[in-house]
């Protein structure tokens, strides 16, 4: 499955766990849970008290743990030679985004929104692990292809632009080559100006295409955004694979925190009784 598909997943999970945590802290009568209750006898005695440590929130926490888990079978992926024909990279890290997305939600609902103690500790690390992934995907997709790649992808879009019939000026192009962060000239921009340069010139890049619908072809208009983006990472390759050493040193302890702390939390939860 596609990054598309897997997000879609994660907002209908998320919209159906927001749905029943109102349910069941407001109106219980509603909640799905009760409906399974009155449907099914092998669950009518089920608690469906959402208070941490009551069987729902419990549930929870051991589904969002097991996500979280599941999140490290991209760097497995990624280092054992005998899992390395097993599926594209790109497919397991979307794979991982999803884990990455869909355990931290199921964790946020485990707590109640009662978020405090050793608990709080390992949240925190998580959302902060959790924002960081998100950025280093787009980190990620800026390195997504070789230059090689991308020097032919920038030939055949420009190949498209060039012909007689696009009715597109060079100077037309050079101008969206601009605003999409291109850094004409061969000027060097550095790390921040790479991040920066690429976050807005990705906005400033699709209102400017969508300013243009139009007026311009889809066919050329696919070109030209596919010839930006193409030259600006071309451009910029370096500085993000300078990024993504930063940005590793710094995702990595969080995500070891976080796991530190709730195993610690589940150990003293299991064997000493304590509860949230």
């Amino acid at each position: 499955m596609t990054l598309k598909i897997f997000v879609r997943i994660w907002v209908l999970l998320l919209v159906v766990l927001t749905y029943e945590a109102w349910a069941l802290n407001q109106a219980p009568f509603y909640s799905l849970f009760a409906l399974a209750k009155e449907n099914f006898k092998d669950l009518s005695g089920l608690n469906i008290d959402p208070a941490p440590g009551k069987p729902i929130s419990l549930w929870y926490g051991y589904i969002g743990f097991a996500l979280m888990l599941l999140t490290n079978l991209y760097a497995i992926r990624k280092r054992a030679g005998w899992l390395r024909n097993w599926g594209k990279v790109p497919r397991w890290l979307d794979f991982h985004i999803f884990c990455g997305l869909s355990g931290p939600t199921f964790i946020l609902y485990h707590t109640n929104f009662k978020i405090g103690g050793l608990v709080a500790i390992s949240f925190w690390s998580m959302v902060v692990s959790f924002l960081s992934g998100i950025v280093g995907r787009y980190f990620y997709v800026q390195l997504g292809r070789q230059r090689a790649e991308l020097e032919t992808e920038a030939f055949e879009s420009e190949k498209i632009l060039e012909a007689p019939d696009s009715g597109f000026s060079i100077a037309q192009r050079d101008a969206l080559l601009v605003s999409a962060g291109v850094p004409l000239g061969g000027h060097s921009v550095g790390v921040f100006g790479a991040v920066m340069g690429s976050f807005v010139g990705d906005l400033r890049l699709l209102l400017a295409l969508r300013s243009s619908a139009r007026t311009i072809a889809p066919a050329i208009r696919r070109a030209l955004g596919a010839y930006a983006v193409s030259r600006r990472r071309m451009a910029y390759l370096g500085q993000f694979q300078e990024v993504m050493g930063y940005w590793h040193s710094f995702h990595l302890p969080f995500a070891v925190f976080m796991y530190l702390v709730a195993a610690i939390h589940i150990a003293a939860a299991l064997l000493l009784g304590v509860k949230g």
